[in-house]
């Protein structure tokens, strides 16, 4: 081989381990956002927000389905401003994993809308909301819980 096509493929050889030790430092700072606090939390922000969004357009609501942990209710006639003032309390993620299965064990108001898609709200003893892990505040939803259980009784 002449003393070019050696230059030639030594530079090869140079681009080709900085192209794999860029696509694996690449790679590696891929997973630690993803797997870190904070895009946890930005992307559970943009679900909440974007859920909020979606229960606020009572044109798309098909029905609301209420689950107190003995019968099922569904509803077809929600008041247009039963989620107005949903708010968030807290995006600090519940990891105690038994108060997450107490939370979940509680009863579920979850609306459907028009395309089939769910949003579940889960409501505790004591008033609290919460979607998901995330701990909400809306007076009306548990107002308006607590009317539809009692009329149902």
């Amino acid at each position: 081989m002449s003393k070019k096509a050696v230059k030639i493929a030594e530079w090869i050889v140079i681009g080709l381990f900085i192209t794999i030790v860029a696509s694996v430092a690449s790679i590696l700072t891929y997973r630690s956002v993803v797997n870190s606090d904070w895009y946890t939390e930005k992307q559970a922000r943009n679900g909440l927000e974007q859920a909020i969004e979606d229960v606020n357009d009572t044109e798309n609501i098909k029905y609301i389905k209420v689950d107190d942990n003995v019968e099922e209710h569904f509803i077809y006639d929600a008041p247009a401003e039963l989620f107005d003032d949903l708010t968030i309390i807290s995006f600090e993620n519940i990891r105690d994993i038994e108060k997450m299965h107490e939370i979940w064990r509680k009863p579920c108001v979850t609306v459907f809308f028009n395309d089939g898609t769910p949003v579940s709200f889960n409501i505790t003893d004591d008033g609290k909301v919460y979607w998901e892990t995330f701990e909400l505040q809306c007076p009306s939803l548990v107002d308006w819980y607590n009317e539809v259980i009692n009329e149902k009784k």
